[in-house]
C-alpha cells in the first residue's frame, strides 16, 4: 500500500473544480486524484525524469486505481474583493462590481494534513523516484496554498480514511483514465500552447465522506437526543457580554448550513449560554421535538465561528435525552437579565416624569420586574402565554390561568459580582455607550405545577435567553 501525507503549512486549500470557473467561488472539497496526479507529474518535471519510463510506470499503477483519503475538519471560505484598476492616475482604483472571489478551505491547526493511499504496490527504486518526484511539489491547488509532500512511511489503520469510493455518494471527483496518462505530461513553464493547459481524459467517480470519523464529538451512538453541549475551545475565557453575540452567529451557521431545517429556522430551538463566575464556557441547544441523525450532524459540522476579533472554536461534548419525567423546581445556572425596564408611572398629562415604578393590579409585585419577567418568559418556555393573570401567593408572586395555579417565583436574588452591562451605537456619526434595560443579573428559583422537561432558558430574544435554569427536584 502506498500513502502520500500532504501537509498544508498555512492551513488551507483552494482548487477550483475542473468544469467550474474560478470567479464561480466552487472548490473541489475532495483533492481529485487527478489534481494529485499533475502535481506529482509536475514535480518529475522538475526533478528532471519526467518522461522516463519508470515515472510513467509509477503514474500506470496511480491512475489504475481510486485511492482512499482522510480529509482533515475544514470550513468553507470566500473572500469577495473589489478588481484592483492600475491605470488610474491617482493610483489604484477600484471598480464597482469588478469582484475577485477567492474561495478556499481552511482546515485546524492540529488537523492540516490529507492523506491518501493507493493499492498499489512499489518497489524501492520506484518509492526514491517518487520521494525525489514528491520534494519538487510545494503547493496543493493553487500556489499561495503551500503544502509540504511526502511518502507516508509509517502504517496507516484503514479505519482513519474517512473518505472511500462510493455508489451513492455525496463528492464527484476526476479519476484519470490509463489510456490518456500520456496527456499529463506537462511540464511546467512551457510556452507551448498546445502543451500549455488541456484537462486530460477523466471519468468521474462518488466519493462518500464519513462525517463521524472526522467529528470530536460525542454524537455518535446517540439516537435520540434533544440537548446538545457545545463546547467552546479557546485559550482564553469568554467573558458573559459577549453570549448573545456568539449564539446569534451560531443560530446563523445553523441555518446557512441547513436552511431547510424548520426547527432551526422557526424558533423552537433554544440556544443558550452556560456561564461559569462571570465567563461563559458552553453553548446549549435544546429543541422539544427533538434532534434526529441529520440535526446532530449539522450541528457537530459547525465547528468554527468567525469574527473581526477572532475565531471561536466548538465541538459537540455532550449529546443526551432530558428525562421523560419533569421536573417541578428549577433555579438559575446562569445570569438572567430583563429583557424590558420596570414600568414607570408617568405624571400628569403623560409627561415623560418618574414618579415611581407601577405596581401589578392587586400585588405589591412591581410590573416588568424580575419575579414578573421570570415567570413570564418560563410560561413561554412551556408554551403557556395568553390568558395569565398574576396573583400574590403566600408573599411570592405566582401566574395563574383559569384559576389554575401555573408557577410561583419563590425567590430572586442579585448575582453577586455581575457587572454593568454596557453596548456602543452610532448615531448621528458620534458613539454612544447604551446600558441596557437592567444591567444586573438576577438569580431566580421557580416553582411549577407543570412539569417541565428538557433545559429551560429565559430572557429576550427569539432564540436566545440569557438565564439557563437547572431542575432543582
Amino acid at each position: 500500500m502506498l500513502t502520500i501525507a500532504i501537509q498544508l503549512t498555512n492551513r488551507t486549500y483552494g482548487a477550483c473544480p475542473w468544469d467550474r470557473a474560478h470567479i464561480e467561488g466552487a472548490i473541489e472539497n475532495i483533492p481529485s486524484p487527478t489534481r494529485i496526479l499533475r502535481a506529482i507529474v509536475s514535480g518529475a518535471f522538475m526533478a528532471g525524469f519526467g518522461e522516463s519510463p519508470a515515472m510513467k510506470a509509477i503514474l500506470q499503477q496511480l491512475a489504475g486505481a481510486a485511492p482512499v483519503y482522510y480529509i482533515p475538519r475544514g470550513e468553507y471560505v470566500a473572500l469577495q474583493t473589489f478588481r484592483k484598476d492600475e491605470t488610474g492616475e491617482q493610483g489604484l482604483l477600484y471598480k464597482s462590481g469588478k469582484m475577485n472571489v477567492e474561495p478556499y478551505y481552511s482546515y485546524d491547526a492540529d488537523d492540516d494534513t490529507f492523506l491518501l493511499r493507493w493499492s498499489a504496490e512499489l518497489s524501492e527504486a520506484e518509492l526514491e523516484l517518487l520521494r525525489l518526484a514528491l520534494q519538487q511539489v510545494h503547493y496543493l491547488g493553487r500556489s499561495e496554498h503551500r503544502a509540504v509532500w511526502t511518502v507516508y512511511l509509517s502504517s496507516v489503520d484503514d479505519e482513519v480514511f474517512n473518505c472511500r469510493p462510493h455508489q451513492n455518494g455525496d463528492e464527484r471527483v476526476q479519476m484519470v483514465e490509463v489510456d490518456s496518462i500520456d496527456s499529463l505530461y506537462l511540464a511546467p513553464g512551457v510556452s507551448n500552447s498546445k502543451l500549455k493547459s488541456g484537462v486530460p481524459g477523466f471519468y468521474t467517480i462518488s466519493y462518500k465522506i464519513d462525517r463521524s470519523q472526522r467529528s470530536r464529538s460525542a454524537v455518535e451512538d446517540v439516537v435520540e437526543v434533544d440537548s446538545v453541549i457545545l463546547k467552546i475551545v479557546l485559550s482564553y475565557l469568554l467573558p458573559a457580554q459577549n453570549a448573545v453575540y456568539w449564539c446569534n452567529k451560531l443560530h446563523k451557521a445553523l441555518v446557512q448550513k441547513s436552511p431547510e431545517t424548520e426547527k432551526f429556522r422557526n424558533g423552537s430551538l433554544t440556544i443558550a449560554p452556560l456561564y461559569k463566575d462571570l465567563h461563559f464556557q458552553e453553548i446549549s441547544l435544546y429543541c422539544s421535538e427533538g434532534f434526529t441523525d441529520d440535526d446532530l450532524h449539522i450541528i457537530d459540522s459547525v465547528r468554527r465561528l468567525r469574527s473581526n476579533s477572532g475565531d471561536v472554536e466548538l465541538f459537540v461534548e455532550q449529546a443526551f435525552k432530558a428525562p421523560e419525567q419533569g421536573a417541578t423546581r428549577w433555579v438559575s445556572a446562569s445570569p438572567f437579565f430583563l429583557a424590558l425596564a420596570p414600568a414607570l408611572k408617568y405624571g400628569r398629562g403623560g409627561r415623560i416624569r418618574n414618579t415611581g415604578f407601577r405596581l401589578l393590579t392587586g400585588t405589591t409585585f412591581i410590573k416588568n420586574g424580575c419575579e414578573h419577567q421570570a415567570l413570564k418568559y418560563f410560561l413561554r418556555r412551556c408554551n403557556v402565554s395568553e390568558g395569565v393573570v398574576y396573583q400574590e401567593v403566600d408573599g411570592f408572586l405566582g401566574a395563574f390561568r383559569d384559576d389554575d395555579l401555573l408557577a410561583v417565583c419563590e425567590k430572586v436574588e442579585e448575582w453577586l459580582g455581575y457587572w454593568q452591562w454596557e453596548t456602543r451605537r452610532f448615531s448621528g456619526g458620534e458613539q454612544k455607550e447604551v446600558a441596557p434595560a437592567s444591567p444586573i443579573g438576577y438569580r431566580v428559583w421557580i416553582r411549577s405545577e407543570l412539569p417541565v422537561r428538557g433545559s429551560v432558558t429565559i430572557g429576550y430574544g427569539k432564540n436566545f435567553g440569557l438565564g439557563v435554569l437547572c431542575a432543582a427536584g
